[in-house]
């Protein structure tokens, strides 16, 4: 058997999240489009100086932890001896685990050009290029850097970049962010979660991870502002990297811990730093926001704010004045539905995907990209993060051969569309979202995945999947598509998660019952698959009662009794068990 796909992420992190949040993002679509590819769990492993690793181990990433420049010069370490430790520790790493493709954020020769060494080894090279400011895409190094990667991908649209020259084959991917909308909390269980009354309105107030020297007191600043407010509630994302006091108050939920993304579609507002993740995750969602600019080594976070201000997107405040935060708090109460409708308007498409897509490009054929494209919808990606890997492959498995690679050809094309949309200006990635899904609704592909995904939704939390992996595999033996092409297939493999559906559902018997029937049930010579599995829901009904083996029994003679059976000699069964 061939070994699990092996791939290396790097995310270098100082003060903030930005980098390994994108990456995990990333990475999560990478998994479960390999996973969906290859039948197997790839092995995806991170190397990163984030001093917030429980993000990467919330969605099952293992990481091989460096310590930051930040946590280094905090405890006093000599800052050369720990580059040299460092870089010893990445080029091992790289070395022992022999990757097949290395993914980097942002900084292309590392954080202090560790990477250098390193980027002519023998594996595909991607790197996701997240805007910096001028003068540090103008360094040599920098620059030089780009030249050795295989792949640089932009997780921006065109029109909201300006990055000056730009490398050859750069792609632009649109905004990533770490969820897509099917993920997050409803404002309901979210106000349920922290106690809160729905009369109240929630705002979410953050000063970016928390690793910010300042984030303690922008913090009280913004808190102390709501002082007298009995209208508001505060949700504090302090973020994992917070190392300040804990504020508290009655009407104030404090936060910590990663994950809190989820929680910001239930939100009425937003008042944040203007870091890339949380600034592109809130106004993905639509939350109605306020946003201020942090000071960062490369990160133009007063551009970011300025250009969607100049969108209608968002208001902006100069992080000082607690007089002016509270009009403009009035302000975006005010214009909520235009602040909400401009930004996901802006922000419509998560680039997670396009980005894990152009990576794996660098590993697999463009066929079968047109096919992940198709199969692996967003209720597929959810349903996948439901289960343990093993499950998922099982379903992935089986999945696989429902729907074959060449399935429809002219569909899985306009997969290829999209890897297009951030080139489009907003008004035709507007028009070409709408056509792609509208055609999505109506193809065949689309519509067996989203059966499929109905079905195994439909048997509970924890449903068994060996058990309805066998039941398909009988149902395809016993009901054999006569004409192969694509036309024949959809609707045959339709009909066979209806007799699954209506077979593993039915009273009349449990699960490991139906499944022994199923496979004593003769192939009916005159009879479609959907009459045929009629029949069987039938003779499964009409036999309310009676002993499992009793109906092994007979159907096992009457395969005996008859070389070809006909529907006429099940229907003599059936009225007898009448």
């Amino acid at each position: 058997m061939a070994r699990s796909r092996r791939i290396v992420c790097y995310a270098i992190n100082g003060s903030g999240l930005g980098h390994v949040t994108r990456l995990c993002a990333i990475a999560r679509w990478i998994r479960r489009l390999l996973m969906l590819n290859d039948a197997r769990v790839p092995e995806l492993l991170f190397l990163s100086s984030s001093e917030a690793p429980e993000l990467l181990a919330q969605h099952g990433f293992p990481v091989f932890k460096l310590p930051s420049k930040t946590a280094i010069r905090a405890a006093g370490l000599d800052v050369a001896e720990y580059r040299r430790l460092a870089k010893h520790f990445v080029w091992s790493c790289l070395g022992t685990f022999n990757p097949e493709l290395l993914l980097v954020d942002t900084f292309p020769s590392g954080s202090f050009d560790e990477l250098l060494q390193v980027l002519d080894g023998p594996f595909a090279k991607c790197l996701v290029m997240r805007r910096v400011k001028p003068e540090f895409a103008r360094r040599p190094v920098f620059r030089a850097a780009l030249s050795l990667y295989d792949k640089v991908l932009l997780p921006h649209t065109r029109d909201d970049a300006e990055y000056g020259e730009l490398p050859s084959g750069a792609v632009f991917c649109g905004e990533v962010v770490q969820l897509d909308r099917a993920e997050a909390y409803s404002r309901e269980a979210l106000l349920q979660m922290l106690g809160v009354d729905a009369r109240m309105r929630l705002i979410y107030v953050s000063a970016g991870g928390g690793g910010d020297p300042d984030s303690e007191a922008m913090l009280e600043r913004i808190i102390s502002s709501f002082a007298a407010r009995e209208d508001c509630f505060l949700l504090v994302g302090a973020g994992p990297l917070y190392r300040g006091r804990r504020k508290q108050g009655e009407r104030l939920c404090w936060w910590t811990q990663s994950g809190v993304a989820r929680a910001f579609a239930a939100c009425d507002l937003a008042i944040c730093a203007a870091g890339y993740n949380t600034f592109h995750e809130l106004l993905h969602l639509g939350v109605p926001s306020i946003f201020f600019a942090q000071e960062k080594v490369a990160d133009e976070q007063e551009q970011r704010v300025r250009a969607a201000v100049e969108a209608g997107a968002c208001l902006a405040w100069d992080g000082v004045d607690t007089d002016a935060l509270q009009e403009l708090v009035e302000q975006a109460g005010r214009e909520a539905e235009t602040l909400r409708a401009a930004a996901m308007k802006r922000f419509s498409h998560n680039g997670a995907r396009a980005c894990a897509e152009q990576v794996l490009s660098a590993l697999l054929s463009r066929e079968r990209l047109r096919w992940l494209s198709q199969v692996c919808t967003p209720r597929l990606a959810t349903l996948l993060d439901r289960f343990d890997p093993e499950s998922g492959v099982q379903l992935c498995r089986l999945l696989g051969r429902l729907v074959p690679v060449d399935l429809s050809a002219e569909e899985l094309e306009q997969g290829a569309l999209l890897r297009l949309r951030s080139s489009l200006s907003e008004a035709a990635r507007a028009e070409l979202d709408a056509a792609v899904e509208q055609h999505k609704q109506s193809g065949s592909v689309h519509e067996l995945v989203q059966r499929f995904c109905a079905l195994v939704e439909g048997l509970g939390e924890r449903p068994d999947l060996e058990s309805l992996a066998s039941a398909f595999d009988l149902l395809m033996r016993k009901q054999p598509l006569e004409q192969q092409s694509s036309p024949a297939w959809a609707p045959w493999v339709s009909t066979i998660i209806d007799g699954v559906e209506r077979a593993l559902q039915t009273h009349a018997f449990d699960t490991q019952e139906v499944l022994r029937l199923l496979r004593v049930f003769p192939r009916l010579v005159d009879a479609e698959a959907a009459e045929a599995m009629a029949l069987f829901a039938e003779y499964l009904e009409r036999s309310r009662g009676r002993a499992p083996h009793e109906l092994l029994k007979e159907l096992q003679v009457l395969k005996l009794m008859h070389r070809r059976v006909e529907k006429l000699h099940l229907q003599e069964l059936l009225a007898g068990a009448g």
